[in-house]
């Protein structure tokens, strides 16, 4: 029961706006993060991690030079190792829930962003 009222603060709690930008988050976006924080946790972390790593853009699409690529800018042999490869890394749900294990198996500090 503390769990879910937990949760319940934490998901009312995170907001659609990105306030450093001052723009709105695609609602699938605000989804899948706040799905992955109740699935995994580590849920400050990801709001950072998913800011930092697409410039503050919130855009899944997100595509970098090094070959990283979605909302949290898996390289294609890190999302290999989720158990979420058999989506495309695009689909912000899978990329929130794979970063959130990522986090969840002691894998958090595998990103540029920490």
């Amino acid at each position: 029961m503390l769990l879910a009222a937990f949760l319940t603060v934490v998901i009312v709690a995170v907001t659609s706006v990105n306030a450093d930008a001052k723009q709105e988050i695609p609602s699938d976006v605000v989804s899948a993060i706040n799905l992955a924080c109740a699935t995994y946790g580590h849920c400050a972390e990801l709001w950072r991690k998913a800011n930092c790593e697409t410039g503050g853009t919130f855009d899944p699409r997100a595509e970098n030079p090094s070959g990283a690529a979605g909302l949290f800018q898996f390289l294609p042999s890190t999302w290999k190792t989720t158990p979420y490869r058999m989506f495309s890394v695009y689909n912000p749900y899978a990329a929130a829930l794979a970063a959130g294990w990522m986090h969840d198996q002691g894998r958090g500090g595998e990103w540029a962003c920490r």
